[in-house]
């Protein structure tokens, strides 16, 4: 089975909703839309008033715990060599700004709700939310796909070369702003070997390489969250996959590298796939839980 066929397969199997349906309220007051459940909490955001998110998620809730916080961006971003000087770089995406936005929508059980100016604000309910995004960012044609349901959260984020993407220093598919209540965390590798440690506070970087999934738990909270990658994409050597220990938040970063798509720039799609599922646990079972949920995901 080829690599293209197994990511398309399981993006297919992670859109299916599985048990008991939870019913989401979905606000769109224009500059945010709201997505809300007895369990989780998602918003996204346009613009604070200053900044230009992307319409990329802002915050993740579960059950009243802060899991994805507002002090840093989530989603995609990249750093590209400015035209006139190599060494020089500049932000696109997320919170950088610059990302053109060609069209943005909720869909809702299967039905599309632009959200634009000219059609006003919305509030509707339903069971799957996808937020659906289409952009330009840098040299990508940039289809964001975020889905939220009663087992939590899926990041499809599609990417298509429509010019040299040699330019590009950094290229982050997935940066997770995570809550400082989080303290310890778990990381496991394609072959299944072990790392684990602690959050700081130093503004230091944690390299991991390339993972399959992590667990990061709050001992104080009794509250965690599981991130499982589709694969253990292979990415910018040990900084492939990274945490920024800084003192208001935990930062995830997934580094890709360019070497790791060398068809990107003959116009080939790629694209990476994580979910999200947060959970409740007693400090000494915590880590057995993050791992029986990441075995579910697997299945």
């Amino acid at each position: 089975m080829s690599t293209s066929f197994k990511i398309a397969l399981l993006a297919a199997c992670l859109f299916v909703p599985r048990g008991a349906a939870a019913e989401y309220s979905v606000v769109f007051s224009g500059k945010e839309l709201k997505v809300t459940s007895p369990d989780y909490d998602a918003t996204f955001i346009h613009t604070n008033g200053t900044h230009d998110y992307g319409w990329t998620l802002r915050t993740l809730g579960y059950r009243g715990h802060p899991i994805l916080v507002a002090t840093g961006a989530n989603g995609s971003t990249l750093n590209r060599r400015g035209p006139d000087d190599p060494k020089s770089g500049f932000w696109i995406g997320s919170a950088h700004g610059g990302e053109q936005i060609k069209s943005i929508a909720a869909v809702v059980d299967g039905k599309r709700y632009e959200m634009n100016a000219a059609d006003g604000v919305f509030n509707v309910s339903g069971n799957l939310v996808e937020v659906e995004k289409r952009s330009l960012i840098g040299p990508y044609e940039f289809t964001s796909r975020v889905a939220l349901d009663e087992n939590g959260l899926t990041e499809d984020y599609s990417f298509k070369g429509i010019e040299d993407d040699e330019s590009i220093k950094i290229f982050y598919p997935f940066m997770h702003c995570m809550s400082k209540e989080l303290s310890q965390w778990i990381a496991f590798s394609g072959s299944g070997s072990r790392s684990s440690g602690t959050f700081r506070d130093d503004n230091s970087f944690t390299a991991l390489g390339a993972i399959k999934w992590f667990g990061a738990y709050s001992g104080s909270g009794g509250f965690g969250v599981v991130v499982s990658l589709a694969e253990p994409y292979e990415g910018k050597g040990n900084d492939a996959n990274r945490f920024w220990n800084r003192r208001y938040d935990r930062k995830h970063y997934f580094w890709a590298h360019n070497s790791h798509h060398p068809s990107r720039t003959a116009g080939a799609p790629f694209h990476y796939i994580s979910r999200l599922v947060a959970f409740e646990e007693t400090p000494g079972q915590w880590q057995s839980k993050a791992a029986s949920i990441e075995n579910s995901l697997a299945k």
